[in-house]
């Protein structure tokens, strides 16, 4: 990558359109891995939702967290590489193309599948709330209906 950088930087450009295509692709492959493990993972955090394991699901989410900077890093190089790559006068492959337009389904299926765990995670919060008002309104009422007595401890 720092090589590919000098060579590109120097006076001319002598720039390898094989060499830029290579790590182009390499980037693409790899946060297209990072995108398949994300959605399932994602696919874990419902069925941790659902089964209301917490402990698991924060281990998912430390899990998500992580991919997502590592997705971050990715964008980091690959937005120059194809600034470069798709200015160049060269044909492009098709390869390439068809790698962004899979990652670009994929982060879709990635922001649809967060937003409705989101949504079921909110779901599955209001009813332990909601539980949570019912027992305390419950023990309310339990001590509402004792009096307090007092006791002649004089003898």
């Amino acid at each position: 990558m720092l090589l590919l950088k000098k060579k590109m930087m120097k006076g001319g450009l002598t720039l390898q359109p094989d060499l830029l295509v290579k790590k182009i692709r390499e980037n693409l492959l790899s946060q297209k891995k990072k995108l398949e493990k994300y959605l399932e993972i994602l696919e874990k955090e419902e069925n941790d939702i659902n089964n209301k394991d917490a402990d698991k699901l924060l281990e998912h989410i430390k899990i998500e967290q992580n991919i997502v900077e590592e997705l971050n890093s990715f964008k980091k190089i690959l937005e120059p590489l194809e600034k470069i790559y798709f200015n160049l006068p060269y044909k492009k492959e098709d390869t390439i193309l068809k790698l962004k337009e899979s990652i670009t389904n994929l982060s879709i299926n990635v922001k649809n599948k967060s937003e409705d765990n989101k949504k079921l995670l909110d779901i599955e919060l209001e009813k332990i709330k909601l539980e949570l008002n019912r027992v305390n309104k419950k023990s309310k009422s339990l001590y509402d209906k004792t009096s307090p007595k007092f006791i002649d401890i004089n003898g």
